[in-house]
């Protein structure tokens, strides 16, 4: 069984939550209950890859999900050293770049 992984925003941090099968949610449903606060919300790399790809088994690896972001398939924020995502930006991004639309 798997498992899927969100965000959940409280006033002190964001957590990881684990809830029930992701069979019936998609990947669009997932984001859109990630964010439950007005602005962005900033994650790592790591987090961000696990909130757009719920699914462990379909999910690109980490390798595949760094090119793209070297090839600035999606937004990224870098403050010093560490690079942070919006989660929303990344999805509607690769939607964007990806989507292929019937004639």
């Amino acid at each position: 069984m798997s498992l899927a992984i969100y965000m959940t925003v409280t006033t002190a941090k964001p957590e990881l939550t684990h809830v029930g099968n992701p069979s019936n949610q998609t990947p669009s449903k997932i984001v859109a209950e990630t964010i439950s606060h007005s602005g962005p919300m900033l994650v790592g790399i790591e987090p961000c890859r696990e909130i757009v790809f719920p699914d462990p088994e379909t999910r690109p690896g980490k390798r595949t999900f760094l090119e793209w972001k070297a090839r600035r398939y999606f937004p990224s924020v870098k403050i010093g050293k560490r690079v942070f995502l919006d989660p929303v930006q990344v999805r509607k991004a690769l939607d964007k770049r990806f989507t292929i639309h019937a004639i």
